[in-house]
């Protein structure tokens, strides 16, 4: 199966003051096969969103790790032409 997932989406499975059930139902559910696709930008906004959370205490450099290599075991494929004329 095929999903879409913008940064604002991922972000709520792990801000602590931002959890959305729906999000952890996602991505708990999704399966070896499924591919998540992302825009392009997803990965600058996700970077963004760990960064300030820390700064802001929200999160700490431990979370951070965690957190990259949680989305580290998800099939995130990257779309590099949206966007794109």
């Amino acid at each position: 199966m095929k999903w879409v997932a913008d940064a604002s989406f991922a972000a709520a499975l792990f801000l602590p003051d931002e959890t959305s059930s729906a999000a952890r139902r996602f991505f708990s559910g999704l399966k070896f096969a499924d591919e998540v696709w992302v825009p392009s930008l997803w990965w600058y906004e996700i970077t963004n969103v760990l960064i300030i959370a820390e700064r802001r205490k929200r999160i700490t450099p431990v979370d951070t790790a965690k957190i990259i290599s949680l989305y580290s075991q998800f099939n995130l494929e990257t779309d590099a032409l949206s966007g794109a004329k």
